[in-house]
């Protein structure tokens, strides 16, 4: 029953904890973004553009251009801001520049934010200097259409950012995926991987989610990856389940790393615990919490947190992650699609 209680009052106050950062993050934008701005952990949306819609950039100047074969892309800040961050767009124009989408964010005067993935350079983010000549498109669903991965800020101290994912039709552009609550700069959690073992299929999209535990600082939050693949839908969905072999591997790369004692941390700790419990193995996860903890006691307790409660907090995490697995499981059974 105490344990019971503790957890609860965990969840209860990183509930207002979280109530308390989203409205002064507000407070903080007040006047810098449109008259009816988005929460500000909110993804920012995709709009399509009517003929009829008028100046969609007025108010706005322009700060980057991308050549994007028959059509380009602009980016623009709002004009005449006194903020280190302001509302800002990206809009996507066709050869003869009638804008064709529209996606709206924030971006700083210091730090580039809105931005296209360079497919020639390291995880995406585009390499300065002579002799480089980024390319911004590739074919990531499989269909022959080239598509672009932008990223977006969209509220908090550095977190979060958001990707969108836009297809190139020969005559029109649509969105065929979002994934947002990435923290760090555009990409910096985001990885393109091939694991699917279908010859002719696309490129799976890998997005590594930061869970924070009252086990340590921001720095110490667990890593979660999840698994977008194109679907036949035709958009990017998140079939983590599908995937087990390539979870089943990053658990024991992970493994691999608490082997050596200088490797180990509160964050490799709380990684590892999450790892068990993506995979509906729970009970591992309780036994390697439970057995590893006490190491890390001094640091826990330092930090104002007793080490039952760090415990308590990942076993509960750990059960509802591994439910959620159980359930996604049993639903791409249903659907006919199975592991890979």
């Amino acid at each position: 029953m105490r344990k019971a209680e503790t957890v609860i009052s965990i969840v209860l106050g990183a509930v207002l904890l979280s109530a308390v950062l989203v409205l002064e993050r507000q407070r903080q934008l007040a006047g810098s973004l449109n008259p009816d701005p988005a929460s500000p952990g909110a993804d920012p949306a995709p709009t399509g553009v009517a003929d009829n819609q008028g100046d969609v950039t007025q108010g706005f100047e322009r700060i980057r251009t991308y050549a994007l074969g028959a059509y380009h892309a602009d980016v623009y800040r709002a004009s005449a801001s006194q903020l280190d961050f302001a509302a800002a767009q990206l809009v996507i124009y066709d050869h003869a520049d009638h804008p064709l989408l529209k996606l709206e964010g924030l971006e700083s005067t210091k730090t580039p934010w809105t931005v296209l993935y360079d497919f020639r350079s390291h995880h995406g983010v585009e390499t300065e200097g002579q002799g480089h000549h980024p390319s911004y498109l590739k074919d990531l669903s499989g269909d022959g259409k080239p598509d672009v991965i932008v990223g977006q800020f969209s509220g908090g101290e550095r977190c979060c950012t958001t990707v969108t994912v836009v297809e190139l039709g020969l005559e029109s552009v649509r969105t065929v995926g979002r994934i947002g609550g990435l923290s760090g700069l555009p990409f910096e959690a985001l990885e393109l991987r091939k694991l699917d073992r279908r010859a002719k299929s696309g490129w799976q999209l890998v997005a590594h989610r930061r869970y924070g535990t009252p086990c340590g600082s921001p720095d110490d939050a667990a890593d979660v990856p999840a698994v977008y693949t194109y679907s036949s839908e035709g958009q990017f969905v998140v079939e983590t389940p599908r995937y087990t072999p390539y979870f089943e591997g990053v658990l024991r790369r992970n493994l691999a790393r608490w082997a050596r004692q200088d490797q180990r941390s509160i964050q490799l700790l709380s990684t590892l615990a999450l790892d068990y419990a993506g995979l509906g193995r729970e009970e591992e996860s309780h036994r390697f919490v439970t057995a590893n903890v006490s190491q890390f006691a001094p640091e826990i307790t330092a930090a104002g947190v007793e080490p039952q409660t760090c415990t308590a907090y990942l076993e509960t995490l750990a059960d509802q992650l591994a439910g959620e697995a159980r359930q996604g499981a049993a639903a791409l059974r249903g659907s006919g699609r199975g592991g890979r």
